[in-house]
């Protein structure tokens, strides 16, 4: 069954008020992180916790992180011996998406929004419903939990075909800059560049992605290394 089934499933049958959806390939570094959450799930007019979001989605082909710097917080680490960046943050961070490794929400918003089962496989689920909470609710990334997740995913020919049906659909997305489109699609080119991904997809996903003089390397570089 797709994830967004099994989250639905699982909540269905779930016995308290406030529900964490997760991935199984991490470890929480941080002590009384339980407590923590309950009390980010206690802020008004709350839809979403996690642990990686952006504060903007523009309907270029991504996931929940764009590429723009400025734009993301992310409180996941990767390596087991990485160097720990310093957080500085201590408040919840409002964000509009959310990477799906850990996503919080209190009972009656998950009864409201559900996992969209018409997403099939384990990919875009939440930046859909990240996307559909932020219409009416407030998504916070939470500082003050760390977790270690074992895997950065699986950007694979199954992502491209299912990045590039998502993004036809008409969700609240964000205008952004020329400069900023730039800065997104290298991003990208660079990401997808070195994964798993056939000939046909990578021009499929360029078609859409597009480019200009200032991403065009980015883009023949991903069309040619497969």
């Amino acid at each position: 069954m797709s994830i967004s089934r099994a989250y639905n499933m699982g909540a269905e049958t779930a016995r308290f008020k406030k529900l964490l959806f997760l991935h199984e390939d991490i470890r929480f570094n941080s002590d009384n992180w339980g407590i923590n959450l309950i009390k980010s799930l206690n802020t008004n007019n709350v839809g979403i916790i996690g642990l990686a979001g952006n504060k903007r989605k523009s309907n270029l082909p991504t996931g929940h992180d764009q590429g723009i710097p400025k734009d993301k917080y992310i409180f996941v680490t990767h390596q087991v011996n990485g160097m720990k960046k310093i957080n500085r943050h201590k408040d919840l961070i409002r964000v509009k998406t959310l990477d799906g490794v850990f996503l919080a929400l209190n009972r009656d918003v998950w009864k409201e929004l559900k996992f969209n089962e018409s997403l099939k496989g384990y990919h875009f689920y939440d930046l859909d419903i990240s996307l559909r909470a932020s219409k009416n609710y407030s998504n916070f990334v939470n500082p003050n939990i760390s977790i270690q997740h074992f895997s950065r995913g699986q950007f694979n020919d199954q992502w491209i075909i299912n990045c590039l049906e998502f993004h036809k659909a008409d969700y609240n997305f964000d205008e952004i800059d020329a400069k900023e489109k730039n800065t997104v699609r290298k991003f990208w080119y660079k990401r997808l560049s070195k994964e798993n991904i056939s000939l046909k997809n990578r021009l499929k996903y360029v078609s859409v992605m597009r480019f200009n003089l200032n991403s065009y390397k980015s883009a023949f570089k991903f069309i040619s290394t497969f």
